[in-house]
């Protein structure tokens, strides 16, 4: 999960320019077995990327154009390579955020290394017992909250997130209050996606209705003196722009010229196992960009990437002004589409202006 995405709005902003974000899972290690953990992370793994060739991936992905960096995992602050990747991507220029546990905030972790960061997401599941009992750890939830006062004592910057289950309806007041209370810059919610653990969680899945009064929730709680963010789309602001989801949409179906790495992946996944991606974690192998450990390869020509990403975007947009749910999770809704289709090319979009609205439909 990134923890730089768009704030819930009314639907009236301009078309985004895009994150030009790279997301890395450094590794699959964590502290916790957390039984909602969309990457099977835990204890006994111990997959990692390799801190050299990562460096390098990163090095030439600057010079592609992206410009912020998200750590995730497992738990970020459990890799070992850590401090002096922090210190090579700020020598690079890169704007750094992580999500994380927040248990592995004080030492040994040097405090110059969580200040490198613009952002850190901390993960918190509710209250002390509802947090233990998915984080399966009795005490996780204290040992979280000391690390929010660890940053706070640094001065950090933070936002609360939340994985949005069925039950958590029943503490959402309670989670705003804490992060205000806890000093947090945000409140992030994120639908719960049944992969990894999460496939176990049948009883926890979002009903549309769910999804529904989740959106109408964060944006009644946005009024707050909080910043809440949910990642979810608004159908119809995505039928008249679907820039809200994909930059490229228009230049995309307009363009014959090769188009830049940017305007296609706005947001570039390096997945634990080296595997890069496009736009979110668990996009189908047949979609694979390359891998991180050649990146000469992977960053040299955008056609290539175009002739991958294309057909996955215009599918996925095109199916998403089908869908009659009015909010959905267009991240979730990419993985159903890649999984379903795989290279499968998909029918050019059209534009079609209309006197007061611009809708975007299949030639």
């Amino acid at each position: 999960m990134l923890v730089t995405h768009r704030r819930l709005g009314s639907g009236d902003e301009a078309p985004r320019e895009g994150h030009r974000t790279v997301q890395v899972h450094l590794t699959r290690r964590c502290n916790l077995a957390c039984s909602h953990c969309y990457s099977d992370s835990g204890p006994r793994q111990s997959e990692a990327l390799a801190l050299h060739p990562l460096v390098d991936f990163l090095r030439r992905a600057r010079a592609a154009g992206y410009e912020r960096l998200s750590l995730s995992g497992g738990e970020p602050f459990l890799y070992r390579g850590l401090n002096e990747l922090i210190e090579e991507a700020t020598l690079q220029g890169w704007t750094l955020s992580a999500v994380t546990n927040g248990t592995r905030l004080g030492p040994p972790t040097r405090p110059d290394t969580v200040q490198r960061f613009a952002l850190l997401g901390v993960s918190v599941d509710g209250s002390p017992e509802r947090h233990d009992a998915f984080r399966r750890r009795l005490g996780a939830f204290e040992v979280t909250r000391r690390g929010l006062a660890t940053l706070r004592d640094l001065g950090m910057p933070f936002a609360i997130v939340h994985t949005l289950r069925r039950s958590s309806f029943e503490e959402l007041e309670w989670l705003l209050h804490f992060a205000i209370d806890e000093g947090a810059a945000a409140l992030r919610l994120h639908p719960l996606e049944q992969v990894g653990q999460g496939q176990h969680l049948d009883a926890e899945a979002l009903s549309p209705l769910d999804v529904s009064r989740a959106y109408l929730w964060a944006l009644a709680a946005d009024s707050c003196r909080l910043r809440v963010e949910v990642d979810l789309v608004n159908s119809e602001r995505l039928r008249r722009d679907p820039t809200t989801v994909w930059p490229a949409a228009r230049a995309a179906a307009a363009t014959t010229m090769a188009p830049s790495f940017t305007q296609l992946v706005d947001t570039l996944v390096v997945e634990p196992d080296g595997r890069v991606v496009p736009f979110t974690y668990g996009i189908d192998p047949a979609f694979d960009l390359g891998r991180y450990d050649d990146a000469e390869t992977l960053f040299d020509d955008p056609w290539r990437w175009d002739d991958l990403v294309r057909p996955l975007a215009e599918r996925a947009l095109r199916e998403a002004a089908e869908r009659t749910a009015p909010f959905f999770n267009w991240y979730e809704h990419l993985v159903e589409v890649a999984k379903r289709n795989g290279r499968e090319v998909a029918q050019p979009l059209v534009f079609v202006d209309q006197p007061t609205v611009s809708v975007f439909e299949p030639r």
